[in-house]
C-alpha cells in the first residue's frame, strides 16, 4: 500500500473572527475541515467593545444567533455592544474554534514576495531586525523606512518551533 498525497495543515484560513468568521468556522468543524481563524484584534469582539457605548443591534435578539447557539438575550431586545463581543467570546469557546488573536494579514498569495522568501502562511513574524514585532501591528508601518534591496532578518514562530528567515525587500512596502 502507497500512502496518498501529503494533506496541506490546513483547509481553509479564516480571516476575520467576527460574525462571518466564527459562524464560518461551525460549518467547517461541522464538516470535519482543518481550519484556522484569524484575528486582527487582541480578542474577540475587541471591534465590538471599541464602539460608542450606546451602540445596540438594530436587529432584536431573535434574530442575533449564530448557528448552532442562540444569542443570550430576551426575543424582544436589542443588545448592546458588549453583549455582542461576550456573545462571540463564548460562541468560540461553545464549539472549540481554533482562534489566534493580534494576527494581521496583509497579503495571502502563492508567489508573493513572502512567500519567496521563505515565509509560510502559519508564520508569525516576531521581530524584524531588531525590532520586536506586538501582535497585531501593522508590518507596513515597520517596513516602511526600509529601501528596496535592503536585507532583513525575520524571527519566525512555525508550529514546527522558531526559526530565522534572511531576505531582502524586493519592492518598497505601500506606507497607506
Amino acid at each position: 500500500m502507497t500512502a496518498g498525497p501529503a494533506r496541506p495543515a490546513l483547509d481553509v484560513l479564516v480571516i476575520g473572527g467576527g460574525q462571518a468568521g466564527l459562524a464560518m468556522g461551525y460549518h467547517l468543524t461541522q464538516r470535519g475541515l482543518r481550519f484556522q481563524i484569524v484575528e486582527s484584534g487582541p480578542a474577540l469582539g475587541s471591534a465590538w467593545r471599541s464602539r460608542w457605548d450606546s451602540l445596540r443591534l438594530f436587529t432584536p435578539g431573535r434574530y442575533d444567533n449564530l448557528p448552532g447557539l442562540a444569542f443570550p438575550a430576551a426575543p424582544d431586545a436589542y443588545p448592546g455592544k458588549d453583549d455582542v463581543a461576550d456573545y462571540l467570546q463564548v460562541y468560540a469557546a461553545q464549539f472549540g474554534l481554533p482562534v489566534k488573536q493580534g494576527i494581521l494579514i496583509l497579503q495571502v498569495a502563492p508567489g508573493s514576495p513572502a512567500a519567496r522568501a521563505g515565509l509560510q502562511v502559519q508564520d508569525i513574524v516576531t521581530r524584524i531586525n531588531d525590532t520586536a514585532i506586538a501582535r497585531g501591528v501593522d508590518l507596513r508601518r515597520v517596513l516602511r523606512d526600509l529601501r528596496p534591496g535592503t536585507p532583513v532578518t525575520l524571527s519566525v514562530l512555525r508550529p514546527s518551533g522558531a526559526t530565522t528567515v534572511r531576505a531582502t525587500l524586493a519592492e518598497a512596502p505601500d506606507a497607506r
